[in-house]
């Protein structure tokens, strides 16, 4: 465990002799919190697409009101925001793997 603390501290040693002005740390912490702000915009779309999942499943057997072209195209939606939140926590975390593996040169492009 202490190991791993120590890889953390040297991957974001701001003020040091590779990252004198600390820019490098500002983009690592920034690539993380959005890492971590995706990772939270996923879950609560995937958890409210699993409650309104079964909210339409109770609706639809109770009273069959909607059709199935109704249903698809709501399918279709919801697919679609399912995919978009999982691809933007995709790129976030590969944003921040680049950052922390040392990939992206400038840190002034990632920060502006």
């Amino acid at each position: 465990m202490e190991a791993h603390a120590r890889v953390g501290i040297d991957v974001c040693g701001a003020g040091g002799p590779g990252d004198p002005d600390g820019a490098r740390a500002a983009a690592l912490l920034c690539a993380y919190f959005e890492a971590e702000d995706a990772r939270l915009a996923r879950r609560r779309v995937w958890r409210t697409v699993a409650v309104g999942g079964l909210a339409v499943w109770a609706f639809d057997t109770v009273t069959p009101i909607l059709n199935r072209v109704d249903l698809a195209f709501g399918l279709s939606l919801v697919a679609g925001a399912v995919v978009a939140s999982g691809a933007t926590e995709w790129r976030a975390r590969r944003a921040l793997g680049a950052l922390v593996a040392g990939r992206i040169g400038s840190s002034a492009q990632r920060l502006g």
